[in-house]
């Protein structure tokens, strides 16, 4: 009836008689503890250790845009182990560059540990720097990303 990773923390045994992954009272089974030596010793187990590190990847899609147009700034939250953070807070911020405006200050990770802003170009020939923190239990991360803003008359070219 654990849902995993399990973080740091006490949990009690639970014995799911009725197969619905809850613990329903008259029909499931708790662990109760019980008594060693007169003294009563709890039961369940306890999960030790800090969460595990967690890391941010951020990418801009496009990475080149003209002014007036529009770039999805996409962070993407996970553990060390490679797990999604889902519910995790990330907030962006423009730290250099000018004529850029923000959706968002901050978005709250789905269930992929993705979260997302869009910028929008308010002036051309420019590169705005745009930083993504996260914390989430205890830990914490940060990235930056540029994204390039035309010129008028700058030619994109990519060479495959």
């Amino acid at each position: 009836m654990w849902v995993g990773p399990l973080v740091p923390g006490k949990y009690d045994v639970v014995i799911d008689m009725d197969k619905d992954g809850k613990y329903t009272i008259g029909t499931d089974y708790i662990d109760a503890g019980f008594t060693v030596r007169g003294r009563q010793v709890g039961a369940g187990f306890i999960v030790t250790g800090t969460f595990p590190p967690i890391r941010l990847a951020l990418s801009a899609n496009p990475p080149v845009i003209n002014a007036n147009e529009r770039a999805t700034i996409l962070a993407q939250v996970q553990t060390d182990a490679g797990q999604f953070v889902s519910g995790a807070t990330v907030n962006f911020s423009i730290v250099s560059g000018q004529g850029g405006q923000l959706s968002a200050n901050s978005a709250t990770t789905d269930q992929n540990g993705i979260a997302t802003v869009s910028l929008t170009a308010t002036q051309s020939n420019t590169n705005i720097v745009i930083r993504a923190t996260v914390t989430h239990a205890g830990r914490s991360d940060q990235r930056e990303v540029t994204l390039r803003v035309r010129a008028p008359g700058e030619l994109g070219l990519t060479i495959r």
